[in-house]
């Protein structure tokens, strides 16, 4: 595509590889063949790529940052894009009037403090499924702990991995331009060179027992979110969409929420399948 002047991002995101990887593992357990599942890896990677394109201006935007800024991402946390502004037009037509009731988001996260962190919310969560197991007060304790500290130590692991490849991604920076003959690209990132904005996290800790109830009364579920319960896989694309509105991110989140958890129960046999495979599954862990 950046041969072909389709594109102006090149994606150096190294490590969101896995959720095209996942894509085309989930489409062959599910009975297709190499090639289909080739042929779904590679339509995704494509709108992915354009969608980076398209969110260019938006991103400049949010950033405060000038317009040859080269920041980007192919993150496929954004698309839920399309979905997000049909819901955001309907939001338009039924319930503009809530625009004025919108909120400073840091004040917001300022105020919540440590209840609304991770780890508190890691708390809540092993409480909760600790009660619904019968623990006693001691299993609750630890589950909680564990829960909170898995919680606290998942993104933060997962910004290490990031960090650890940078060298990698910025050699095929510099490659490319060299290839290009100086062509100016955008450069495709993970999602969290937007993490600075606080709407996204204001939007985290009122959806996470959102979330919680949901998974609980929702028909057809059968997932009890735990990393998933910070809502990272949409409130970036509900930033994105809304301008950072606050309440609009809150509203059409907690509608599209089901959709995760679905998703969730849908590939939970795939992604149990396969951990056994590998040899990281154990009763004990899946409790």
């Amino acid at each position: 595509m950046l041969i072909w002047k389709k594109t102006n991002t090149l994606d150096v995101d190294i490590f969101d590889v896995w959720h095209l990887a996942f894509v085309g593992l989930f489409a062959i357990w599910s009975g297709a063949n190499l090639l289909i599942a080739t042929a779904l890896v590679v339509f995704i990677g494509i709108l992915k790529i354009i969608n980076s394109d398209l969110m260019k201006p938006t991103f400049n935007d949010l950033l405060d940052a000038p317009e040859n800024n080269p920041m980007t991402t192919t993150h496929m946390n954004y698309m839920m894009n399309p979905i997000i502004m049909v819901f955001d037009k309907i939001f338009d037509k039924i319930f503009p009037w809530l625009d004025k009731y919108d909120f400073d988001a840091a004040k917001l996260n300022n105020k919540v403090g440590f209840w609304g962190s991770k780890f508190a919310i890691g708390i809540y969560l092993g409480i909760f499924v600790g009660l619904l197991a019968g623990q006693n007060p001691t299993e609750i304790f630890e589950l909680a702990f564990t829960a909170a500290v898995s919680l606290e130590l998942f993104s933060l692991i997962g910004q290490w991995f990031i960090d650890s490849i940078e060298p990698l991604s910025q050699g095929i920076t510099d490659f490319a331009s060299k290839r290009l003959k100086g062509r100016t690209l955008n450069i495709g990132l993970d999602w969290p060179f937007l993490a600075g904005r606080a709407e996204i996290w204001a939007a985290a800790n009122i959806l996470a027992p959102i979330m919680l109830l949901e998974a609980v009364i929702l028909p057809g579920n059968y997932l009890l979110p735990l990393g998933g319960i910070i809502a990272m896989g949409i409130t970036p694309a509900l930033l994105v969409v809304t301008r950072g509105r606050i309440i609009r991110m809150i509203v059409i989140g907690a509608i599209e929420l089901p959709v995760f958890l679905w998703a969730g129960t849908l590939v939970a046999p795939f992604v149990t399948n396969m951990a056994k495979n590998i040899g990281a599954f154990s009763r004990r862990r899946c409790i």
